[in-house]
């Protein structure tokens, strides 16, 4: 299933008890149309109030419908801030999570006076002076492979922090600020630290040279400000041949920049 989701009421990809989650919205509408077998499975796991463009998900069933039914029944229970885009039958290999080869993030600033209240709930705001220079030499230091642990949390220094990033880079449109994160994998809210590094970069509070030393393994000091859940966005998770399948109807997504 390739799904979007819009996350400011969602409590993040994984089931919690009590909590409205992607996972748990979505399983209990598969049980009403008959699915009684596992959980369904997510490419990663997002962050409460994190968004996301395109989301793979699969699910091992005996349910026996056409993959158009299964479609219109999900949409027609589920809550409007998730939407299937497509259903297909995959190759039993397949792995939402496992096959992936890479996910594209994007983090979203709003730097101009007036933000449209159609996207306030995907953009941080921010005023101020930013050197976006050295922020731009910071996110080319950041791309390649190094050792991210100061840029994740406790619990994602328990995995193995050694990853690569294939790219990192920021451009600003009118008065909105994008910064994409691609890689095959992240830690935990590694990419709301990153952008925090090189926001942190752009005031002034650390260098180019500093973020190289961070990126050689964990540093206490400077703790990196994490910047808010609703600016980062799941745009893209790609898988090799012949799991790259693109949704079966083009999808008019609502455009996050102005």
């Amino acid at each position: 299933m390739d799904i979007a989701f819009v996350g400011t009421d969602l409590h993040g990809w994984q089931y919690q008890p009590g909590l409205p989650t992607v996972q748990g919205l979505l399983d209990n509408t598969l049980a009403h149309l008959g699915h009684n077998g596992p959980r369904i499975v997510g490419c990663s796991r997002t962050d409460a109030g994190v968004h996301a463009a395109s989301f793979t998900a699969h699910l091992d069933t005996g349910l026996e419908r056409p993959s158009e039914t299964i479609l219109e029944g999900l949409n027609a229970k589920l809550p409007p801030s998730i939407r299937v885009l497509s259903v297909s039958r995959v190759l039993p290999e397949f792995h939402a999570r496992f096959s992936a080869t890479g996910k594209t993030y994007g983090y979203h600033v709003c730097r101009g006076r007036i933000l449209s209240p159609f996207l306030e709930p995907f953009a941080w705001r921010w005023s101020g002076k930013l050197d976006y220079e050295a922020m731009k030499e910071s996110a080319a230091i950041i791309e390649g492979e190094h050792d991210f642990a100061s840029f994740t949390t406790a619990c994602g220094r328990e995995r193995n922090t050694l990853l690569t990033v294939d790219e990192c880079f920021l451009e600003e449109n009118r008065g909105m600020l994008v910064f994409t994160v691609s890689g095959r994998s992240f830690l935990h809210k590694m990419v709301r630290r990153v952008v925090g590094a090189l926001m942190a970069v752009g005031r002034g509070r650390l260098n180019p040279e500093e973020t190289a030393v961070l990126l050689e393994g964990y540093r206490e000091e400077p703790n990196l400000v994490c910047v808010p859940a609703k600016g980062l966005m799941l745009r893209k998770v790609s898988y090799p041949p012949p799991f790259d399948q693109s949704p079966a109807h083009p999808v008019q997504h609502f455009p996050i920049q102005p």
